[in-house]
């Protein structure tokens, strides 16, 4: 009798310190997105209605949304986001469900370091879609957009966790969201083209501390610069 009270009570400890260690993820959460939405806030009233402006299309609820410095290349976007959308419908239904959730703006834009990134403040994933050289080869190109968005919807179901981004937890959910995409790719895969071999590359931490360590005005300057080397080839 004394053993099964002695194991009760340690499970009744148990689970009350993982809801204490829950409600205070909760907070920590909380606390840094509502430092983040109030960094952000020129972002939500400028950006986002802009985004619905300029929106050129939409795929089964995301809109589709371009605020890039050179608008020559907007069909070849909104034609190529709704077939990379599609892909990840057709071969992963669980992983555009995610999508569909996690993100309601696709928008071209210019980025300093990546070929996309996700703002949770607006569920926002931008694309600096003139880095994926579909003149080159467009079926490796389009299947790499589409892993890439898998990418950055995981990043919004990390968030929608309550796992905030920050320098203690980024290199594990860069991690973790690397893996969604490969799972992705994955399904990809040919007995005559390993698509998930030639597209995803092993996880390296070191692809994300260009963007990790730079500072503000460093990360300002390098978006500066891409948008000069974008107009030029207007």
């Amino acid at each position: 009798m004394a053993e099964t009270l002695s194991t009760s009570r340690g499970h009744a400890i148990r689970r009350w310190l993982a809801r204490t260690a829950s409600t205070l993820r909760r907070i920590r959460f909380w606390v840094h997105i509502s430092v983040q939405k109030s960094l952000s806030y020129p972002f939500v009233t400028i950006l986002c209605p802009r985004y619905h402006r300029d929106r050129l299309g939409s795929y089964k609820g995301i809109d589709i949304s371009s605020a890039s410095f050179n608008r020559s290349n907007d069909a070849e976007f909104l034609e190529r986001t709704v077939q990379a959308l599609q892909m990840v419908e057709r071969l992963d239904v669980r992983r555009f469900r995610r999508i569909q959730r996690e993100v309601r703006f696709i928008v071209n834009c210019e980025l300093s370091d990546a070929g996309a990134s996700y703002r949770r403040t607006g569920h926002v994933c931008q694309v600096d879609f003139r880095r994926y050289d579909f003149g080159r080869d467009a079926e490796w190109y389009l299947r790499s957009y589409a892993s890439a968005l898998v990418h950055e919807a995981t990043h919004g179901a990390i968030y929608s966790r309550y796992v905030a981004y920050t320098p203690k937890s980024r290199c594990a959910i860069e991690r973790l969201c690397h893996t969604e995409e490969h799972r992705f790719v994955m399904r990809l895969d040919t007995p005559e083209r390993r698509w998930s071999e030639q597209i995803i590359r092993p996880f390296d931490e070191r692809r994300w501390h260009a963007s990790w360590y730079a500072g503000f005005f460093r990360r300002g300057i390098r978006i500066g610069e891409r948008i000069v080397e974008v107009k030029r080839r207007a």
